[in-house]
């Protein structure tokens, strides 16, 4: 199965509240930092996804003021 950039960044986000839920209860420091770690490399994986991922866009420079008309 293929986890796309949102995913990755879901588990990354999931991390980072882990940590900081480690930090606050004191939790051990081996702990902590393996949780750090697989967080950045969580947040790698998820920007190289992200970027990665075969998205092209029907707008063109002359759509992008929809709201507002160009002169």
């Amino acid at each position: 199965m293929k986890f796309g950039g949102t995913f990755w960044l879901a588990v990354s986000s999931a991390l980072l509240v882990a940590l900081t839920i480690l930090a606050y209860f004191g939790g051990s420091f081996p702990l902590a930092f393996f949780t750090m770690l697989s967080g950045q490399a969580c947040l790698l994986i998820a920007v190289y996804r992200v970027l990665r991922e075969p998205y092209t866009g029907s707008k063109t420079f002359d759509d992008f003021y929809e709201d507002h008309p160009l002169p």
